[in-house]
């Protein structure tokens, strides 16, 4: 385990780590536990049910080996990269939206005209990037969305995120009083 990290580079916390990250290494990569050592991986993976930290070590642990013993594709990661990539995106898109249509939010304007100029370079808006949510900027994330859609679903992509992310900027719009650009959207 010790080729693979530079514990010099690493926050104190993690460093603090190093002894019960280095014994959970060398317990899981045992074919067979000892009835010993099983007590001292469990009381390892008990330790990190109360601590978040240690928990989250003990996954880049596990994933390190399971690197090590060739279990993980890497094509299968970088494509789960790249669909991780486009969920962050649409959620981005359904952000800037959202704050584009709420009236008086701090940086609503900006927020959408940012939003316009990215539209506009997508070829999707042609409108002037003023920061307000009129028909030609609605109708650009609408584009947007659709574009986003087939693109999803010509890769066979789940599109629950985006629609998840809709209702709930649908959902936020209607609970403020605002049915009708709730309706827009839906």
């Amino acid at each position: 385990m010790n080729r693979f990290i530079q514990w010099d580079t690493l926050a104190p916390e993690v460093v603090a780590q190093r002894a019960t990250l280095e014994a959970y290494y060398r317990l899981a990569c045992q074919p067979e536990l000892t009835e010993t050592e099983a007590d001292d991986m469990q009381a390892i993976l008990d330790q990190a049910s109360q601590d978040p930290l240690l928990s989250s070590l003990l996954d880049e642990v596990d994933h390190a080996i399971a690197h090590q013993l060739k279990l993980i594709d890497a094509g299968y990661v970088q494509d789960q990269q790249v669909k991780l990539q486009q969920a962050v995106d649409q959620v981005w898109i359904d952000l800037q939206s959202f704050d584009a249509l709420t009236e008086g939010s701090p940086g609503s304007a900006s927020s959408l005209r940012t939003a316009q100029t990215q539209l506009q370079a997508a070829g999707l808006y042609n409108g002037a990037i003023d920061g307000i949510y009129g028909p030609a900027t609605q109708q650009a994330f609408q584009g947007l969305r659709s574009k986003l859609q087939a693109e999803f679903a010509q890769k066979g992509w789940s599109l629950e995120c985006i629609g998840f992310q809709s209702q709930l900027m649908i959902d936020r719009l209607r609970s403020e009083g605002n049915h009708q650009e709730a309706d827009q959207i839906a």
